[in-house]
């Protein structure tokens, strides 16, 4: 879990030491175009958006094959499982979920919280 939730951070950290040493981290791109290889971190604070899971989870798919046992939910559809919406029949099949789960209990705003928690559920 813990190696999820700081892959890109540390990516990052190890891009500044190495090929900046002395400069302050660069400030994100500029979102109209976001590029699904360089998704937009806060490189001021270092958190994780839904933005940076998503493309790890991304990431992690083409190591996977398209097993329907496997199922990795995005930060949206967790949010709206959480407040009680429905659950797919996906995600009732499969016996290996990931869950990323944030912290915020502003339930209308995007990108709110300050901490992540990835839930893997293991069914039977």
């Amino acid at each position: 879990i813990i190696v999820f939730i700081n892959h890109g951070i540390e990516k990052k950290r190890n891009e500044k030491s190495e090929n900046n040493p002395q400069k302050s981290p660069k400030q994100p791109p500029n979102n109209d175009n976001p590029k699904p290889s360089n998704p937009p971190i806060d490189t001021k604070n270092w958190w994780l958006t839904d933005e940076e899971i998503k493309h790890t989870y991304q990431e992690i798919r083409k190591g996977i094959t398209n097993s329907p046992e496997i199922q990795l939910v995005s930060p949206s559809v967790a949010r709206v499982i959480q407040e009680g919406g429905e659950i797919s029949q996906e995600l009732k099949k499969a016996k290996l979920i990931f869950f990323p789960i944030n912290n915020s209990e502003q339930h209308e705003t995007a990108g709110a919280g300050s901490h992540w928690t990835l839930l893997v559920f293991a069914g039977g």
